[in-house]
């Protein structure tokens, strides 16, 4: 039997301690991945440019930009990927943004990662 490609996950945050408790709960899932974390506008758009990432997960609020923005960019580099949006505020407040969660492929919240590894790879099922 083939064994499944690794994943290659962008991530899309710009706090530290958050990046390592998701990478925490993907490996506690038993999920082969690669983990490459951006968290300014000209990483994210460097690295949309240069590799094809399998999903990219992503925060809501970032400096400088929202996660509203980086959908919208993602969408348009590539717009096949799956993007789930990681965010530890319940209420995303901002329509854009509320949108932008609306069209992805799911919402986890930061502070239940529990949940974080299903999303993935229903996020992964659905989109090929």
């Amino acid at each position: 039997m083939r064994r499944p490609a690794e994943l290659r996950i962008l991530l899309v945050e710009d706090n530290p301690d958050d990046a390592e408790m998701i990478r925490m709960a993907l490996e506690a899932a038993g999920l082969d991945f690669t983990l490459h974390m951006v968290e300014l506008r000209r990483e994210l758009e460097d690295a949309l440019a240069t590799e094809t990432w399998s999903l990219v997960l992503c925060d809501s609020r970032l400096p400088g930009y929202t996660g509203a923005d980086a959908f919208g960019w993602i969408r348009e580099r590539q717009p096949g990927v799956p993007v789930v949006f990681c965010s530890g505020s319940g209420d995303p407040g901002d329509p854009a943004i509320a949108g932008a969660i609306a069209h992805s492929s799911g919402l986890v919240d930061k502070n239940r990662l529990d949940g974080l590894a299903g999303t993935v790879l229903r996020s992964l099922a659905s989109s090929g």
